[in-house]
C-alpha cells in the first residue's frame, strides 16, 4: 500500500485508494485501476526497484505512444520522462501539474480526456 500512497499527489487521492485497498480491494482492481494480469505489472515493480534499465529499447517502439508524466511523480523526475518521451519516435508527452506518478487517480478526468484524444490519433 504504501507503493500506492507514494505514487499519488493528492492526500485525497493517497485517502480514497488507502480505503479502496483496505475495504474494497475488487473495486479498486477491477474499475479504478484494472490491469489483466497483476502478476506482469508487479514483475515490472520487481524490475525497476532492482535497477532494470530499458532505455536502449525505446528508440524501437513504433507503435504511437503518449507518455502520461505527473509533475510531482515520486518515483521519477519529470525532465528525466521528458528525456524518455524523447527518445521515443512520434511520442507525445503529456503532464499532469497536479498529479504524482498515477495521473488516473490524481486527475481522473483530465486522464480521460488525454486517454480519449490518444485512441482516436
Amino acid at each position: 500500500m504504501a507503493l500506492f500512497r507514494r505514487a499519488l499527489n493528492r492526500p485525497l487521492s493517497r485517502r480514497v485508494v488507502e480505503l479502496a485497498a483496505r475495504y474494497a480491494e475488487r473495486l479498486l482492481t477491477r474499475y479504478l485501476m484494472p490491469v489483466e494480469r497483476w502478476q506482469v505489472y508487479l514483475q515490472v515493480m520487481e524490475s525497476f526497484m532492482e535497477g532494470g534499465d530499458t532505455r536502449a529499447a525505446l528508440p524501437n517502439i513504433t507503435v504511437p505512444t503518449t507518455v502520461m508524466i505527473g509533475r510531482h511523480s515520486r518515483y521519477f523526475q519529470m525532465e528525466a520522462q521528458l528525456e524518455m518521451a524523447a527518445q521515443i519516435p512520434n511520442a507525445q508527452a503529456v503532464v499532469f501539474e497536479n498529479s504524482g506518478h498515477v495521473p488516473i487517480v490524481d486527475q481522473p478526468v483530465r486522464f480521460q480526456r488525454e486517454f480519449s484524444r490518444f485512441l482516436l490519433s
